[in-house]
């Protein structure tokens, strides 16, 4: 098969560049399996201490009071939109009636 009498050596000299591939693919899954044992165990630090924001927030009163308060302002900016336009139409209404009828 070669023309070297140790076969081994041959086959090392081959694969020497596959043998560093390798173990610089065995050393990013090490370092990929460590961030995801820390990531399963922030997952399991926070399905133990039970937190769902919306149920334990200290805010979510304070956060439906200002959902009221916005939805109230939105009405009567809506509101005074409205009734502004319907006067305007009206003052215009009777402009037009009184430069018709004169």
């Amino acid at each position: 098969m070669t023309d070297q009498p140790d076969y081994r050596i041959y086959l090392e000299e081959k694969f020497k560049g596959v043998n560093d591939k390798l173990e610089l693919i065995h050393l990013q899954t090490l370092n990929t399996n460590g961030r995801v044992d820390e990531l399963e165990t922030r997952a399991v630090l926070l399905e133990k201490a039970d937190i769902s924001h919306i149920i334990n927030c200290p805010q979510a009163q304070k956060v439906k009071e200002l959902e009221i308060n916005y939805v109230q302002n939105k009405a009567t900016k809506g509101f005074v939109y409205r009734a502004i336009g319907i006067l305007f139409g009206l003052i215009g209404a009777i402009w037009m009636l009184a430069s018709f009828l004169l």
